[in-house]
Order: structure tokens, then C-alpha cells, then sequence
């Protein structure tokens, strides 16, 4: 089978014939999971060659460490479909697209989702440049090596015959019975060993004596050293936000410890200034409530936490702009992260993190308009240094 250097190679040579094609996803509906590959003047021939290395690609996955990949890849069958599912939660790069609401005899069906993945053959270098970096499985290491049980069996017939033991078999021998006693001598212990706050040391010594055999018992000494190492203590869940899809807004939360994450909070508080005033004339933030994501690996990150239901995509329209915040948090979390976020809906956007806020708080403005306006005068105000785009 290929190397994950050899399929990015030959990947890359494929950029050029199918750059202008694309993977098309589709999700949540009544039809299932489609994930296919398209574009307008494709080659047969391309095509076919292109989904023969993603095959290669995707059966290869299975000598990746499995806690690496998200866990909707194992999802897929072996294979091409496998690949394709990486592609769309490992590499980053899938773009979501529409959503589809549909009803059928009066029932209304699952909404339909979709999402696409550009340039697929240099996506594909890309991604299997990535794998090469990450660890293995145990199996595969195995493997690589050409490791037998037969091997396994004849190495330690050779460490047996030698008197060598692995520790799973080592055994202690019992000691050996005599009719009389034997007497032990022990080094006495010396009045002036050192006394210290992190090592105490205890002696027993039991007195010779005369048994009714007319043996002498064994003079013992116990040493003990009280002192231990100091406890490691355990690391602590990092958590961070990473904000995507101008167009369709969305989260993913990363673990960035190596602790689990556990009962994992989010909010965003999100503020639609060209969007219309209640009643009383006061600009509403739009209709997100509070979520909550079970639990993460380690390294690991979520999939897609979508931001705009329906309800808060009849309110917007494209061009508005739109500011708010965010914060994340978690029960056993060394500490909580808040944001800025800046989105001109339907084109571009970005987000910094909040490090003005203390643990555990984020900026939810009053409806005062002074409030407000200072609010999104001071998320304007960021630098573009620090700035990271929504795409």
C-alpha cells in the first residue's frame, strides 16, 4: 500500500485535470448521507483515478490512532467513503452551503444539509500530508514491522532457555525450609543517620533470644523511608472557539489539554445593528439560547455547533452586520475564554478573544443604545493583528 508522502504525491499531480471539481456533501435528510465528487468538463478517466487514491486513502485511515480522527469517520465505510468523511471533519476545509426544509404529505422531513469541499485533489495532498503526522495504531505498528505471533513465541523461548523472564511471567521463589533457623546478621544502624523533614526513617529490631530448640532467632532490621514525591497534579481541561461559515454561521469547540472535557457551556450573545427595532424602538440580539456539548478528547474538537436556526435566519438578510461575544466553559476547565465577534452576514467576518474579561464572564451589553454603540466601537477598534477570519 502507498505512504501518506507517496498519496500526497500522487494527489498533487492531480490538482491541475480536477481542480474546478468539488465534493458535494448532503446530511440530516430524508435521503441520508451523499458525499460524491463532481464538476462540469470532468474526465471519466480523472474521476476514476481520483477515487481509486481516495479509496487507497480511506482503507489507509485504519492504521491511523483511532482518538486522532472524529469520530464520524469510523462512521463510514471502508474506503472512499471513509475518505471523503475525513475530508469533511478532519481537514477543516469543507464549506457549508444551503439547508433544505421540505414536507411531504402534510409531514415536515428532517432538514436536509449540505456542504462542499473545493480543489479536492490538493485538499486531499494536504489532508494526507496531515495523516503522516499523526499517530498510528497499534496494529499498524505491528505490522510495519512484521511481527508475528510466531516471533513473539520464539523470542521468548530464547529468553526462557537464557533464564530470562518478561515480567508478566516473573515469579517469586518461596524460601527454603530448614530444620534449624539461620542466623541473620544486619548491619547495625548508625546513631547518627540524619533525620529530615522529607525523609523519616524507622528501625525495628527484635532482641536475639534463645529458642526451646537452643536456636537463635534472626536479628531483623526494617528501614523504611517515609518520604514520597510530590503528587503531579492532574491537567485541566483548556477549551477555545473557533467561529466558521460567513454565511451560515457556525462554532467548533477544541480541546486544547490534555485532560477530557466534560459538560462543556457555550453562549454567544449576537447583535444585528441594520436588523429591525422591537416596538419600543430597541435593537433585540437575535434568538440564540445557551448550549451544551457532552464531552471531549483530548486535542480533540467538536463537530459544527450551528449559531442560526431558522427563526434567527428569517431576522437577518445579507450585508447585515452583525457584533457579539462568546464564551466557553466547563466545570473542571483551568479557566473560561470569552470573544468578539464581528460577522457581515453572507460575506466575510472574524473573532479575537476577549482578554479583558475575567474567568467565567463575557460582554453582554444592556439595551442602552451608549451601551451598545461603545460595544461595537470597541470591536471595530480591533487590530487586524490579532483578528482571526471567519471562512
Amino acid at each position: 500500500m502507498l505512504t501518506w508522502k507517496e498519496l500526497d504525491e500522487e494527489f498533487s499531480k492531480l490538482d491541475g485535470p480536477i481542480r474546478h471539481a468539488q465534493i458535494h456533501y448532503q446530511w440530516g435528510g430524508p435521503d441520508g448521507y451523499l458525499a460524491e465528487l463532481r464538476g462540469a468538463g470532468l474526465s471519466e478517466v480523472e474521476k476514476t483515478r481520483f477515487e481509486n487514491l481516495a479509496t487507497i486513502a480511506g482503507k489507509k485511515l485504519s492504521e491511523v490512532a483511532a482518538k486522532s480522527l472524529d469520530p464520524m469517520v469510523w462512521q463510514a465505510p471502508e474506503g472512499l467513503q471513509r475518505w471523503y468523511a475525513s475530508l469533511a471533519n478532519d481537514s477543516g476545509l469543507m464549506k457549508l452551503g444551503h439547508r433544505v426544509e421540505s414536507v411531504r404529505q402534510g409531514q415536515q422531513l428532517p432538514t436536509t444539509y449540505t456542504g462542499r469541499v473545493s480543489d479536492p485533489a490538493r485538499a486531499s495532498a494536504a489532508l494526507a500530508l496531515q495523516m503522516s503526522h499523526l499517530p498510528v495504531s497499534w496494529w499498524a505498528w505491528i505490522k510495519a514491522r512484521k511481527i508475528t505471533i510466531g516471533s513473539v513465541a520464539a523470542a521468548l523461548a530464547i529468553l526462557g532457555y537464557f533464564g530470562v523472564h518478561p515480567w508478566w511471567v516473573r515469579t517469586v521463589a518461596p524460601p527454603l525450609e530448614s530444620s534449624q533457623p539461620t542466623p541473620v546478621r544486619q548491619a547495625p544502624l548508625p546513631s547518627s543517620a540524619p533525620v529530615t523533614n522529607s525523609a523519616t526513617i524507622a528501625a525495628q529490631t527484635s532482641v536475639q533470644s534463645q529458642n526451646q530448640s537452643g536456636g537463635i532467632t534472626a536479628q531483623t532490621v526494617n528501614i523504611t523511608n517515609a518520604s514520597q514525591p510530590a503528587p503531579v497534579p492532574a491537567p485541566k481541561p483548556d477549551l477555545a472557539l473557533k467561529f466558521v461559515e460567513p454565511s451560515w454561521p457556525a462554532l467548533v469547540i477544541e480541546n486544547q489539554s490534555d485532560a477530557i472535557a466534560r459538560d462543556i457551556k457555550w453562549q454567544v450573545w449576537f447583535l444585528d445593528i441594520d436588523g429591525p427595532r422591537d416596538g419600543k424602538g430597541i435593537l433585540q440580539p437575535l434568538p440564540i439560547p445557551i448550549a451544551s456539548f457532552d464531552w471531549l478528547r483530548p486535542h480533540d474538537r467538536s463537530g459544527l455547533q450551528a449559531l442560526f436556526t431558522p427563526l434567527v435566519m428569517s431576522r437577518v438578510k445579507p450585508g447585515d452586520r452583525i457584533y457579539g461575544s462568546a464564551m466557553v466553559l466547563c466545570p473542571e476547565c483551568k479557566r473560561s475564554r470569552s470573544y468578539l465577534v464581528y460577522i457581515k452576514f453572507g460575506e466575510s467576518g472574524w473573532f479575537v478573544e476577549d482578554k479583558k474579561m475575567k474567568d467565567g464572564e463575557a460582554r453582554f451589553p444592556r439595551a442602552s443604545d451608549e451601551e451598545r454603540e461603545a460595544f461595537v466601537r470597541e470591536i471595530d477598534q480591533q487590530t487586524a493583528s490579532v483578528r482571526h477570519a471567519i471562512e
